[in-house]
């Protein structure tokens, strides 16, 4: 028996089964069958009768009175209308329709009910022509096999999207707004799905202006009005048809093509054209930084706060503080849509570090004019407060790479020129007035650094020590690295200073970072030697190393980055030192032709050196010491042109722009104006004479004019000396949520955050991730909280989330989930709360 009969058998059963009885109406276009035959085939199941309009009194007499006990069905091979059916309503009304054709083959395969498959077969006609489009729909409705089956569900399969309205949506909207070429939106509109589409995306959306002339365009606008509402903006008349009682959803809508790189540039130009047409400049501009910091997404905000700043800024006198700018300017830095815009995060960027800059030359130019009385004084100064205004001076340029407006870059040459001509060259000058007079500091010194740094914590520790020297890297900059680390919960850092020695270039602060096993001197090649060994070269060095400890082991630090990490473990088994190599920033400052990267090459070597950190505790590292051979200087070129020149001298041993140096003896001990002798009481290296220029002068020998080292100056001389210790007893504090009814009443519920202990040494701060649960989805947008108190008055803070607008069932229950960020990266699981739902209209489980 064929497969439709079969299923004309299923048919009867089940109807008897329902209903006591079965009456199927049985009508084909073209049939083949006669009544006889078609009764052999039933069988005693079932009487066959003809179906013919005048037939309709004699079979509505026989079902209905005489036979009222048996099933029947009643078959026509030949369509009939409704008129001629018209006598026998009462029948069909009780009974049920039969087809056989592939509709319920396709039924089967698209799990749904076969007569809801023939209606929208019948009104989407077009969509089911194709067998591809039909494949394409069974599939979908395998991976999605709980989605309602109706026209949204060809629409997902025709846009290839999640099954929402609003995925749908936003597949259509990445190929733009303009329906004259859209090619989904065609496709869509062939096959008659536009308008249910719109009707769908008006209830989602929760408004009613959508048109299918527009749709797309005014979609787009509807979900940044709402972003823009929930920030605070006014509901004006021209922007009232965006009115929704699905403003949170719809802002949450935002955040999502927000975050989504495909959208990036689609999404300013839309916000462009949105804020041109319905004249929203005009609504922000009277409003104070204050309530302007509250939007999270438009950049005209942004615009308006950056122009007001930059007008205060060039208006008011230099040395008149402006640092009342720096809460707005931080609460912007902290913005998600900030620091995600990196030409709007450098604006920012550039007006923090100008203004802390601005305001930390305002309260030291006058005292840089009263001369210490010793270079101790001179140095503790800077080790303890003014490195942070050469670590501004370089983050203040780095900001001005993606700046192009003249403007900006006007205002740092101004500062530049106060920071050099008013700061750096007075305070140059005592350095080089305070060394020549006195005998050697009492700081900590560079040749000390093997003995207190590697040696004595090998043999307290037995841990395995790696030591990563850095050519170039200065004070500040280890300072910055350190601050950065300060969040790592798994290790404990510290940065201390150290004094190079002097004269403050490479080959005598390598080898003084070595043991010192003998006498430093220098040979006629240039190299300098610990007794007779040379250390030139990490082979020479490493040779040195293991005259005190065999078990050492040099490498370039980017070779050792590179290898495989089983292969890293390999290399260093059995080692107890570690010498790592970088050279980033002096590998460029001291060429003429690519100084003027050296402030872009100090914040790589800052990324570069906190991987490195990365890398060695993922290796299970328990100390890891980071410093420099030297620092350096770095000049505008308005400052360098100004310096004086002195020529260089015969005989030379070695030199660069800021030194020279030649066998005892050689020298007399008159030197031209503009430099100075050195001492020998401040000098490590034996039978050597070094001249050192005053100030900030420099000498001819040396690549470049603007990048300097080997002089006296704090920036030149003063090295960081970080320390990372892998440590099980740090912490990240520890965060909870304090309520007294547990109730969430309304669609912005605030919540108030506790942090267990103040930021210590052993605690460090943490940043938790919010957010509103439902059912295993979320509900609300996502809030950060950086938990960093460090008094008690700061240990509690309110923050709040917004519901996304639907119907909550009352007395039912949300979850705040809260998460904290992985060293990879990644939000963890951290604490969940459970809240029971008191909104009123919300829905009750009867």
């Amino acid at each position: 028996m064929s497969n439709y009969l079969d299923r004309l058998q299923v048919l009867l059963q089940q109807e008897k089964k329902d209903k006591g009885r079965a009456i199927i109406f049985w009508i084909e276009n073209e049939g083949e069958w006669s009544v006889e035959d078609l009764q052999r085939v039933i069988g005693t199941d079932a009487i066959v009768r003809l179906l013919a309009p005048n037939h309709s009194l004699k079979l509505k007499r026989e079902i209905e009175r005489e036979n009222v006990q048996s099933s029947f069905i009643l078959y026509s091979p030949s369509p009939l209308s409704d008129e001629d059916l018209e006598p026998i309503l009462s029948l069909r009304l009780s009974g049920v329709d039969f087809q056989h054709d592939d509709v319920y083959v396709w039924a089967e395969r698209f799990q749904t009910d076969e007569w809801n498959l023939r209606k929208l077969m019948e009104q989407y006609s077009q969509f089911f022509t194709a067998n591809t489009r039909l494949n394409k729909l069974e599939k979908y409705r395998k991976k999605y096999p709980h989605v309602f089956f109706d026209e949204r569900l060809l629409i997902y399969t025709t846009v290839n999207s999640k099954p929402t309205i609003e995925e749908a949506f936003i597949q259509l909207v990445k190929m733009g707004t303009n329906i004259t070429n859209h090619k989904l939106y065609k496709e869509l509109n062939r096959f008659g799905l536009i308008n249910s589409f719109v009707k769908h995306l008006s209830e989602a959306f929760g408004i009613s202006t959508l048109k299918e002339s527009n749709f797309l365009e005014q979609g787009i606008y509807a979900i940044i009005a709402s972003a823009y509402f929930q920030d605070g903006g006014p509901i004006t008349n021209n922007l009232a048809e965006f009115k929704s009682n699905k403003m949170n959803w719809l802002a949450g809508v935002y955040n999502k093509i927000a975050h989504s790189d495909e959208f990036k540039s689609q999404l300013s130009n839309w916000t462009v054209y949105f804020v041109e047409k319905y004249n929203i400049k005009e609504q922000l501009v009277h409003l104070t930084n204050q309530q302007l910091v509250r939007f999270k997404n438009l950049l005209l905000v942004d615009e308006i706060i950056l122009n007001r700043i930059y007008k205060e800024a060039y208006e008011t006198n230099i040395e008149q503080d402006i640092n009342h700018l720096c809460a707005v300017i931080e609460q912007r830095l902290s913005v998600e849509f900030v620091r995600k815009n990196s030409a709007i995060y450098s604006y920012y960027s550039f007006w923090k570090n100008y203004i802390n800059l601005r305001t930390e030359l305002n309260k030291n130019i006058s005292k840089v004019n009263i001369r210490p009385t010793s270079a101790d004084l001179l140095y503790t100064s800077y080790i303890e407060k003014t490195y942070r205004i050469d670590q501004y001076v370089r983050n203040l340029n780095n900001s001005l790479r993606n700046i192009r407006e003249e403007e900006y870059h006007d205002l740092v040459k101004i500062i530049q020129i106060r920071y050099e001509r008013d700061w750096l060259q007075p305070m140059s000058v005592h350095a080089s007035s305070l060394i020549k007079q006195a005998p050697q500091t009492s700081l900590k010194q560079q040749t000390s650094f093997y003995e207190t740094y590697v040696h004595k914590p090998k043999l307290q520790t037995k841990a395995r020590q790696y030591v990563i020297i850095s050519d170039g890297f200065r004070y500040e900059a280890g300072k910055e690295l350190a601050e950065q680390l300060q969040y790592d919960s798994e290790c404990k850092v510290s940065c201390e200073a150290m004094l190079s020695s002097l004269p403050s270039y490479t080959q005598l602060g390598m080898a003084s970072l070595l043991p010192q096993i003998g006498e430093m001197n220098i040979k006629s090649n240039k190299r300098v030697y610990i007794g007779d060994r040379s250390t030139s070269g990490n082979q020479q060095r490493e040779r040195v190393l293991k005259e005190v400890d065999e078990n050492s082991i040099i490498f370039r630090l980017s070779d050792f980055l590179n290898l495989l990490s089983k292969e890293r473990k390999e290399r260093v088994k059995g080692k107890s030192i570690v010498y790592l190599f970088h050279d980033v920033i002096d590998a460029v400052g001291d060429k003429n032709t690519t100084e003027h990267h050296t402030y872009d090459m100090t914040c790589k070597a800052i990324t570069e050196l906190n991987h490195a950190i990365q890398t060695l505790l993922n290796m299970e590292a328990k100390r890891i010491t980071i410093t420099a051979d030297h620092g350096f200087l770095y000049l505008s070129e308005q400052s360098s042109t100004a310096t004086k020149v002195l020529n260089e001298r015969r005989e030379l041993l070695d030199g660069n722009n800021r030194f020279q140096m030649v066998r005892k003896g050689v020298q007399s001990s008159s030197v031209e104006y503009g430099a100075f002798l050195l001492n020998s009481n401040n000098q490590v290296l034996t039978d050597t004479d070094t001249i050192i220029t005053e100030g900030l002068n420099r000498f001819r020998t040396g690549a470049g004019t603007r990048y300097f080292h080997g002089g006296v100056t704090p920036q030149e001389r003063v090295v960081p000396v970080l320390v990372i210790e892998s440590q099980q007893d740090v912490k990240r504090v520890d965060v909870s949520i304090v309520d007294n009814n547990w109730v969430i009443s309304d669609y912005n519920p605030k919540f108030i955050l506790y942090q267990s202990e103040i930021i210590s040494e052993k605690v460090l701060p943490t940043k938790i991730r919010t957010s509103l649960w439902l059912d295993g989805e979320c509900v609300s947008n996502k809030n950060v909280v950086t938990c960093k108190a460090k008094t008690k008055q700061e240990q509690e803070q309110v923050f709040s989330l917004y519901l996304f607008e639907q119907n909550y069932p009352l007395h039912g229950t949300l979850t705040l989930l809260l998460e904290t960020s992985s060293r990879n990266g990644r939000w963890e699981r951290y604490r969940t709360y459970t809240y029971k739902v008191g909104i009123l209209g919300g829905y009750t489980n009867e």
